[in-house]
């Protein structure tokens, strides 16, 4: 619904070299240590869990942000994010909207995968579209997350790994 908030977008790869940097950083000056038992990621979201985000509405320098339980995919990124899901999913467009047409009812066929947005999955026109977005979306986080846990694993080969996940999003 277009408002914004300080938690970082997983749709880009713009974070992508700061995280496996601090983490390469991070194990050089600690990974070698005894007082590093174990190292627990916060790749995302407001509270470092794995889900994005979560609610709450604590931000950054103690300021109020906009958090609440939901699907957060209406940043700059997430659109040519999830055509390029779709886009590996489907041969071409004429495959998606075949996929996506709803049983009953009218539908308005998609020209390119460009026009295709982000959208409420509640508010899908078939399951099969519903499931797409879901499926992209929670991919998305279990990819950011995986491969934190493969940074960590490489620049701490021998440190217990923890990571929290959990909370909301129902997918029904």
């Amino acid at each position: 619904h277009n408002k914004g908030n300080n938690i970082q977008t997983i749709f880009t790869e713009v974070h992508t070299p700061y995280a496996e940097a601090f983490l390469k950083k991070f194990g050089e000056h600690y990974g070698n240590t005894d007082s590093l038992l174990g190292i627990r990621l916060g790749p995302s979201g407001n509270y470092g869990e794995s889900q994005y985000p979560a609610g709450g509405n604590l931000g950054y320098s103690g300021e109020k942000e906009h958090i609440h339980i939901g699907w957060w995919a209406g940043d700059d990124y997430a659109p040519a994010h999830f055509q390029n899901y779709l886009k590996k999913k489907y041969p071409n467009i004429d495959a998606l909207n075949s996929a996506w047409k709803p049983p009953f009812g009218s539908f308005q066929p998609y020209a390119s995968f460009e026009d295709v947005k982000p959208f409420i999955p509640q508010f899908a026109e078939s399951r099969r579209q519903r499931k797409d977005f879901v499926d992209w979306y929670l991919g998305g986080m279990s990819d950011w997350c995986e491969r934190w846990a493969v940074w960590a694993r490489e620049s701490m080969p021998d440190k217990p790994i923890f990571q929290s996940s959990g909370g909301w999003g129902f997918v029904e």
